[in-house]
């Protein structure tokens, strides 16, 4: 226990940035999640009832450019 508090102590010099990595995977995670999503509704709405292509379109954009950051900063 006393060793892993002794290398916990390196780290807490470092704490922001720690966090700033946990966001950005938790980030990059929520953003592949949502790509998946996007299936659902590109086969439900833009393919088969021909609705909403601009709006999936630019959410696809968009989690592709937040799971771009989330990868960059993690």
């Amino acid at each position: 226990m006393q060793l892993a508090r002794r290398l916990l102590s390196y780290a807490r010099p470092h704490k922001a940035l720690i966090l700033l990595g946990w966001l950005a995977t938790v980030l990059y995670g929520l953003s592949n999640a949502g790509l998946v999503y996007m299936i659902k509704l590109i086969f439900d709405d833009v393919l088969i009832r021909n609705t909403r292509f601009f709006d999936v379109a630019i959410a696809i954009i968009a989690l592709y450019a937040c799971k771009g950051l989330g990868a960059y900063f993690s």
